[in-house]
């Protein structure tokens, strides 16, 4: 009886997480002017620049080359930190 009553409830369970997702209408910016980038140094010919991108740092550069940034995420169900490294794209001026 146990069984029954363990399936019949991960049914009810599966048929009711498969509703769809429909997510928060976030605004989409049009202009880049919204978006505070901070001059940070410049080296060698080189600017170095920063923004927020929800709440991460994101730095870039004016030339090309390698840059990578750098976030940790925390893990709730194994409680654990990580840190994400994404490689960005930099453009020649």
């Amino acid at each position: 009886m146990k069984k029954i009553i363990l399936l019949f409830v991960s049914v009810i369970f599966l048929l009711v997480s498969c509703n769809e997702n429909k997510g928060i209408n976030v605004p989409k910016s049009d202009s880049i002017n919204e978006i505070k980038v901070e001059k940070l140094f410049v080296a060698d010919g080189i600017t170095v620049y920063r923004f927020y991108d929800g709440g991460r740092v994101v730095y870039f550069t004016n030339k090309k080359g390698e840059v990578k940034a750098r976030h940790d995420e925390y893990d709730p169900a194994t409680k654990t930190i990580r840190t994400k490294v994404v490689e960005t794209l930099c453009n020649e001026e």
